[in-house]
């Protein structure tokens, strides 16, 4: 559970950086206005999301304390292009050895992170499920081939997951929209 709670606490805390850098930009450099307070809002939950999601997913995992930002996973590249292990490995780590942490942040985890990607995209701009489910898909593959290059894990199961969590987030955003047209 640590790591689940690094993982947010990390987010947070770019996050709060983030926010009033967004402002600056957006609203005193660029002077946009905008009289949809319910897009603007969407599109800076989706910047934020989505500088979060590039930061935990690429960078090496880190620590941010009162001492700065510690590395603390170093090492080497590990590559699964099996489809599917993760069924195997939820059997062994989840089932055997009991270790919920495995579960939740390498299944869960992959899919609820990309869940807004696919509730947001349409709602902000007028896409295709279909552009959206590649959009998600190109982010994904991004992601798995820069990891190659990190010492993170390269994973077909990961991008499979992940486009599963855009799917999810489609399908909520078109059961709100018709629940939309039928009110």
């Amino acid at each position: 559970m640590w790591e689940i709670r690094e993982y947010f606490k990390n987010i947070f805390i770019i996050m709060l950086v983030l926010v009033p850098i967004y402002y600056l930009v957006r609203f005193k450099i660029l002077k946009c206005n905008t009289n949809d307070k319910k897009r603007e809002i969407i599109m800076i939950i989706f910047l934020l999301y989505m500088i979060a999601l590039t930061s935990q997913a690429i960078l090496p995992k880190f620590v941010i304390d009162f001492n700065g930002i510690h590395v603390i996973e170093k090492g080497m590249h590990r590559m699964n292009p099996v489809p599917f292990k993760f069924l195997g490995d939820i059997y062994n780590e989840t089932i055997l050895k009991g270790d919920i942490v495995f579960f939740l942040i390498n299944i869960v985890g992959n899919i609820i992170l990309f869940v807004p990607m696919g509730f947001c995209i349409p709602q902000l701009w007028n896409l295709s499920y279909g552009k959206v489910m590649l959009i998600g898909l190109g982010y994904t593959l991004f992601i798995e081939l820069t990891q190659m290059f990190m010492p993170r894990v390269t994973d077909v199961d990961d991008i499979i997951l992940n486009c599963l969590g855009v799917y999810i987030g489609i399908v909520i955003h078109s059961l709100i929209k018709k629940k939309k047209l039928y009110t």
